[in-house]
Formats: C-alpha cells, structure tokens, sequence
C-alpha cells in the first residue's frame, strides 16, 4: 500500500474532487480509513470504482499523497480479492480492461457489449446506444493498434487483465 501517514485531513483532495458528490466517501474519508486500520471498510467503498485518476487530489494535497494512486491500489486488491460492490462498477470495469487488453485501445461496442453481457442490462440504454450508432459515434468493428500485445502484457503483469 502507498505511504498515506502524512495526511492531517486537510480536506483539500476531497473539495476538488470531481466525483466526490456520487461517493459514499471522498478522497480525505479513503485516507482516513487506511490511517485507522481499516481497509476493509475502504474495500467496500464505490469510490474505488468511480474515481476519474484525474490526479486533481495528488495535485491539491500539501504534502504529495495521491489519493487516486492510493484508490486504484485498492481497486486492485479488491478485484483480485473478490470483494467487489454489489453493483454494475465493477462489471464496467472488468469490460473496459478486457477490451483495452484485446484491442490495445477501447473498442466502445464491445465494451458495451461485455458489460451488458456481465450485468444483463441488455435494455437500459437502448435508445442512447442506437441514438449513437446512428450518429457515427460507436465504430462498427474495433480498430486495434500496434503494440496491442505489449499493453495486453502490461494489463497481465500489472493483474489487472
């Protein structure tokens, strides 16, 4: 786990932060929790699942913890520990790594394609999803980039893939 000991709770990481209001505890709150033995509960959090790694909180905190490398470190460990919320996150998660480690790249179609197969949502977005195609905006077929095998390596020995 990274160093979070020098936090005194400034509460700056949380004001910036862009996705603090759909939470259930903000950046300070994760850090907290962390300082006082108690991860399990920061495991549990959705902010694992909802943070931006905008790096807005690295870049307010005054003594350099960033609180984005902190939760994507507990992301991490509560993926390959199992202890996921109980919601669709995770899912769109797991559909965003699988189709970067396939096409180098995200390939939108198929991740929404794996994420409805994951969460059985096929309805809950139909018409933004034709509204899309319709628009040009979600390709067809994916367009994978070189090097695609480097980044799907990068994803297995990081254990995020």
């Amino acid at each position: 786990m990274l160093p979070v000991d020098g936090c005194y709770q400034c509460q700056k990481c949380t004001a910036g932060c862009p996705v603090a209001p759909w939470t259930d505890i903000g950046p300070a709150r994760l850090v907290e929790l962390l300082l006082l033995g108690r991860e399990g509960e920061a495991l549990q959090s959705n902010r694992l699942w909802l943070c931006l790694h905008c790096g807005t909180c690295a870049a307010r905190c005054p003594n350099g913890i960033d609180a984005g490398e902190v939760t994507a470190s507990l992301k991490q460990k509560a993926w390959l520990q199992k202890m996921v919320t109980p919601s669709p996150l995770p899912a769109f998660y797991q559909s965003f790594l699988a189709s970067v480690a396939r096409w180098g790249r995200v390939y939108e179609l198929g991740m929404i394609l794996g994420y409805k197969w994951r969460t059985g949502r096929w309805l809950a977005d139909l018409a933004l999803g034709w509204q899309l195609l319709r628009q040009g905006n979600l390709r067809l077929l994916p367009q994978p980039i070189q090097g695609r095998s480097e980044v799907a390596a990068l994803l297995q020995r990081e254990g995020r893939a």
